[in-house]
Parts: C-alpha cells; sequence; structure tokens
C-alpha cells in the first residue's frame, strides 16, 4: 500500500569512524551516487573526511566523541524533517542507531526490523573497542 502522505527522508552519512575504517566515508558517497533517485527530502550527516589522525580510545569506543557528535548531528536532522520512513545510505553499520531509534519511538515500539550482516553488532565495550559492531546491542539496551 502506498501512501502518498508518508514522508520518506534519504540520509546520507558516510560515518567511517565507527569501524575505523576509511573506505566506508568513500562507499557512502558511492551508495549515493548509485542509489536511484529520490523524490524525497535528501539530507547528509556532516562527517570529517579520514584523515591519518589516529582516533582515540574513549571510555572503551574508539572515536567515541566524535561518533556522539556524528549522532547528534544525524537525531537533528531527523527531527527538522519527522520522517515516516528512513533511507540511509551510509559507512559503517553505526548509522543506523539513531534512525532505528527514531522510528522505534516513533512507531511507539511497534518496528520490526531485518538485519542482514555478517556479524550480529551485539557487542558492548567490554567485547570490542569500535562502535559499528555494538548497534543491536545498543537498541536491546
Amino acid at each position: 500500500m502506498n501512501n502518498t502522505h508518508e514522508k520518506t527522508l534519504r540520509l546520507l552519512f558516510p560515518q567511517w569512524q565507527g569501524g575505523n575504517n576509511a573506505p566506508y566515508y568513500f562507499g557512502a558517497q558511492l551508495l549515493a551516487w548509485l542509489a536511484p533517485e529520490h523524490n524525497g527530502t535528501t539530507a547528509e550527516v556532516q562527517v570529517e573526511q579520514p584523515t591519518n589522525v589516529p582516533l582515540k580510545l574513549e571510555n572503551g569506543i574508539m572515536g567515541r566523541s566524535v561518533l556522539l557528535q556524528q549522532a547528534q548531528r544525524a537525531q537533528a536532522l531527523i527531527d527538522a524533517h519527522q520522517p515516516d520512513k528512513i533511507i540511509v545510505l551510509g559507512g559503517d553499520c553505526l548509522v543506523d542507531l539513531t534512525p532505528f531509534a527514531y522510528l522505534n519511538e516513533k512507531y511507539q515500539d511497534d518496528l520490526a526490523v531485518l538485519w542482514v550482516d555478517a556479524h550480529p553488532d551485539v557487542m558492548t565495550p567490554n567485547e570490542f573497542q569500535h562502535a559499528h559492531a555494538m548497534v543491536l546491542g545498543n537498541l536491546l539496551g
């Protein structure tokens, strides 16, 4: 069923710091270029391009403060557009955390997500230092 009143936000989120993997930044740009035309709103989360400066380990997570800033930027864009659906074209798996949390709140815990990935993304800083592997763990509490 196609509801023409639904608002879909295409969110370009070239985050690479969650996996500490610079090619994720360029991968997001490539996804945006390859994606079919979109009639709705497109917004981009501002993410610094990769550099040779290593990320800092903060509270057991590589680049934690940068990741939190980027999540806040994503949340501000989502809040500004109040979408019904979100298409995320992004870098590492952590780019899904903010949109999923928003949609779960919007639909009052009546949200189903089909997660297809090579790893479960349920780790904590006790098991792994890269936040891209913590998405589902964070969403599940």
